[in-house]
């Protein structure tokens, strides 16, 4: 029988499988309108829907000669070994005795980055840094740079406080849920806050001088993603002196164009051109990445 190669992508709203083949052509892919995060659903959710998942992909694969050869499972809130999440692999092991099981952002970075080594900017709901190493080592430190509930907080807490001018508040008003404009800190942090409200703030929407009372507050972000993300591109040189650092861009907040323009502007004036690429694919997902995985076990 030919060789299939799953890999799957589990998140807060959906959990996505994809099957290739070795060549990384597409054989099959599924996507399930429920959420597999095991710290948010509880494990007995998450063992449910990759059972539901793998046994629909399965059939698929079946009737056109298919075995699996291996599954790579990205379930966010996995990325460190725990024995609480062994029925998680159970499960997968069910399937496919070659089976591992590890987060998001390691098929993030397979799924965006040409080599195996770089470092990951991720910019969601929340914000890290990730670097990877050629040993297939890597680290992660969270809350460096802005995510979307950071930015969102800015703009909250500045509008509580009758910082804004009249006419931005006026856009506000038009543009947020009122319950957003008036939550608390407590609030914001416990919000599942996406880059939706913050894609209504465009040149598009705001006049020239609203547009450049927020452009205010989208410089200070990219600044800081700037002085963060040195710091680790800086390291990865460091330890790597002959290699170019692949730079990979993750998460919905980069989707803001003019916010994503000014960290890369940011990045190529303070390195030489030649020792960094910078990518940003928005049309790579990671369930990609998580089946590009399940080649390499």
């Amino acid at each position: 029988m030919n060789q299939a190669y799953i890999g799957i992508d589990g998140g807060g709203h959906q959990t996505r499988f994809l099957a290739i083949d070795e060549d990384e052509n597409e054989l099959a892919q599924l996507v399930l309108d429920r959420g597999s995060k095991p710290n948010h659903y509880g494990i007995d959710v998450t063992v449910d829907v990759l059972r539901s998942g793998l046994e629909q992909l399965c059939a698929k694969l079946n009737d056109d000669n298919y075995e699996i050869a291996a599954i790579y499972a990205g379930i966010s809130g996995c990325a460190k070994p725990d024995s609480i999440y062994d029925p998680i692999l159970e499960q997968l092991h069910e399937f496919c005795s070659v089976a591992e099981l590890g987060g998001d952002i390691k098929t993030n970075f397979r799924a965006l980055a040409d080599s195996q080594s770089g470092v990951m900017l991720l910019a969601g709901t929340g914000s890290a840094i990730a670097n990877f190493y050629p040993s297939g080592r890597w680290t992660v430190l969270g809350s460096l740079g802005h995510g979307a509930k950071d930015v969102v907080y800015e703009i909250v807490m500045q509008y509580q406080a009758g910082g804004w001018s009249d006419s931005f508040r006026l856009q506000l008003q038009h543009l947020c849920p009122k319950q957003l404009l008036e939550s608390s800190v407590r609030d914001i942090i416990k919000q599942q806050i996406d880059t939706d409200v913050l894609r209504e703030l465009n040149p598009g929407t705001l006049n020239s001088s609203e547009w450049q009372e927020y452009s205010l507050l989208i410089e200070r972000v990219a600044h800081r993603w700037v002085y963060k993300a040195f710091g680790r591109i800086n390291a990865q040189m460091d330890r790597y002196p002959d290699e170019q650092v692949e730079v990979v861009m993750s998460g919905g907040l980069w989707a803001l164009e003019y916010l994503r323009t000014a960290v890369i502007n940011g990045l190529e004036a303070n390195f030489p051109r030649a020792a960094i690429s910078i990518k940003y694919r928005p049309d790579r997902e990671a369930v990609f990445g998580a089946a590009l995985l399940a080649t390499e076990l």
